[in-house]
């Protein structure tokens, strides 16, 4: 299982050498999904391959501060513990704990989040108690967890 949907990914990184920094220029290779630095790039919906590098205009610092922040503002606001990015992890980690009961609380489910649930329901057999707040507009989810044991021994 991949940590993104879709995994993979490369990320290339080129600052050029100046001798004070007026613009910056990070350009990600890969779509996996949408981390706060792929906007740096992604903000106007483009894709940059290295070829097309020196060709493209560049973002002031300023606007790829305020679009981040945005991006962080937006997940803050959905509530939870955790990023969509990153809701199927924590649902993982909750599904192998000791057998006793895990809760989580994330902003809206998304897609990635969902299909882990999906994968850990038909891998391990754990399922969760999905309860929606709506005076939060969270969702709160609990479950069992399979109590995963060390399964690499010495054998001497």
């Amino acid at each position: 299982m991949d940590a993104l949907p879709k995994g993979g990914g490369e990320v290339v990184v080129a600052i050029p050498v100046v001798q004070s920094l007026g613009y910056v220029h990070i350009f990600t290779d890969h779509r996996a999904g949408p981390q706060a630095g792929d906007y740096i790039s992604h903000a106007r919906g483009e894709h940059i391959s290295e070829v097309d590098y020196e060709k493209k205009e560049l973002v002031p610092p300023k606007d790829v501060g305020l679009k981040i922040a945005s991006v962080l503002l937006g997940e803050i606001g959905q509530g939870g513990v955790v990023d969509s990015n990153h809701q199927g992890l924590f649902f993982l980690l909750c599904a192998l704990c000791p057998q006793d009961v895990s809760k989580v609380r994330v902003g809206k489910l998304f897609p990635y989040g969902i299909d882990t649930l999906r994968n850990i329901n038909d891998f391990l057999g754990v399922k969760f108690v999905i309860m929606p707040c709506a005076s939060t507009s969270t969702v709160l989810l609990k479950c069992v967890g399979c109590g995963l044991r060390k399964l690499s021994r010495k054998i001497s």
